[in-house]
Parts: C-alpha cells; sequence; structure tokens
C-alpha cells in the first residue's frame, strides 16, 4: 500500500494495531447490540445500513467535521469512527505516538466498555 500511493508509516506500527483493534471491538460491539436488540434477522438487516450510514456520515470522512453545524459537530468528534480516523491519521502520517492519541484511546476505552455493558445487560435481561 505504500508503495503503491507513495506513503509511509511514520508512527508506530504497534499504535496503528491498538487502534485498528479497538476500532474493530466497537464494530464488533454494535454487531452484538443489533443482535440483542433485534427479535428478527429481518430487524437486523434493516437497523445496520441505517446506523452504518449515520456513523459514516459523522465519521468526518464524508463531511469535514469542522463544517457540520456544532451540535453534530460535538457528535460526530466523539464518533468512535472519527476518534479511530483521526488517531489513525495522526499516527500514520504525522508519527505521533501513544501518548499523543492517549485521550482518543481512552475515549474509544469508554465505547468500547460502555457498548459492552449494554450488551451485557440487556442480554442478561432477555435470557430472565
Amino acid at each position: 500500500v505504500g508503495e503503491y500511493y507513495n506513503m509511509t508509516m511514520k508512527g508506530s506500527l504497534y499504535v496503528f494495531l491498538l487502534l485498528l483493534f479497538m476500532l474493530s471491538l466497537v464494530g464488533l460491539l454494535l454487531g452484538l447490540l443489533f443482535s440483542v436488540f433485534t427479535k428478527t434477522k429481518e430487524q437486523a438487516v434493516q437497523l445496520v445500513p441505517f446506523v452504518v450510514l449515520i456513523l459514516l456520515v459523522l465519521s468526518g470522512d464524508l463531511i469535514p467535521v469542522i463544517d457540520m453545524p456544532s451540535i453534530l459537530g460535538q457528535i460526530a468528534t466523539n464518533s468512535p469512527i472519527t476518534l479511530a480516523n483521526e488517531s489513525l491519521r495522526k499516527v500514520m502520517l504525522e508519527g505521533k505516538t501513544l501518548q499523543d492519541v492517549f485521550a482518543q484511546i481512552i475515549k474509544l476505552l469508554i465505547w468500547i466498555l460502555g457498548l459492552l455493558i449494554i450488551g451485557i445487560i440487556k442480554f442478561t435481561t432477555e435470557k430472565s
């Protein structure tokens, strides 16, 4: 990829992989929530594109966060995809370290723990 786009990674590969792992955990836990909150497969199939589209729009890739209305900008700033995108850009392109993206990592951890707790609570209340 680096040779094709004439890019080199300036930051740590380990921080990059940690961020990708955390983003994949968010996706996994969102999938868990979809399965817990929907009763049928058809409901989940209808819900997933809606949520993914919202997260994609709020990620800052289609519309820059700075150009969004203030309330959407605040929501987008703390969206898990935006947090991961900004952190990955900082690590890959600017050579930032773990300490430089530590705030985003903490916010991603909060997302992960929050989604996990909601999923566990909902799953256990469904079973009983």
